[in-house]
């Protein structure tokens, strides 16, 4: 188990110095450190998904907020999967507001208010995509829990909400020409109730390969 977190660390480390130093980064807001944000530094980065590696392969400590804060994907516990989503965030973040960008220019065009990008919504949204390749469901998540339930994990709160799920292709250009192809998700993305957006991502080594999850408050 060992040399695997030793393997995996590498991975991190080469791939994302490689790739992510020159991507930009979330900010955190002003009241809250964002979800991830394992220093404080007020940015989710590459960093980050050292730090929590560092932390499970046991060659230094979060403690306190700064653990708390490695907990990524809110299963209780922090591990090597938390620095995998930490990873995913990063490197698809491009993809991630791009398709929100593509959905308030629709709104705009259609007399909508725009929707606003909400981090916890984004965080709950990237775990939600990683949901589908073991159940493809709007509905419902692994466990036969209704999707809701991933808001409450994240302590998101709302009064209404809404999501939308695809298999498709990975550009987002495509994922927002297969939605507006469906009138139930087209009817839900331009619904005026929803105010806040988060768009999750997940890349997955099967038939479909991509799996995209919008949530909406």
């Amino acid at each position: 188990m060992k040399a695997f977190f030793k393997k995996t660390f590498a991975v991190f480390t080469s791939v994302l110095t490689a790739g992510v130093l020159a991507s930009a980064t979330y900010t955190s807001s002003a009241a809250a450190l964002r979800n991830g944000d394992t220093n404080a530094d007020g940015v989710v980065d590459i960093y980050d998904a050292i730090n929590i590696s560092k932390h499970v392969m046991k060659l230094s400590e979060l403690t306190g907020t700064n653990l708390e804060q490695a907990d990524y994907n809110k299963d209780g516990t922090v591990n090597v999967y938390d620095a995998i989503f930490v990873s995913r965030l990063i490197l698809c973040e491009g993809k991630l507001n791009e398709v929100a960008a593509l959905i308030n220019m629709k709104r705009l065009s259609s007399g909508v208010e725009t929707l606003t990008i909400d981090q916890s919504l984004v965080d709950a949204a990237m775990k939600r995509a990683s949901e589908l390749p073991k159940k493809f469901s709007g509905d419902y998540r692994p466990d036969n829990s209704g999707f809701e339930t991933i808001l409450t994990e994240y302590g998101i709160v709302f009064s209404e909400c809404a999501n939308c799920v695809a298999a498709v292709p990975a550009t987002p250009k495509e994922l927002y020409n297969a939605m507006m192809e469906k009138e139930t998700i087209t009817s839900r993305l331009l619904d005026g109730t929803y105010t806040k957006i988060g768009v999750g991502y997940c890349l997955n080594n099967d038939t479909y390969k991509h799996y995209w999850a919008i949530l909406l408050i």
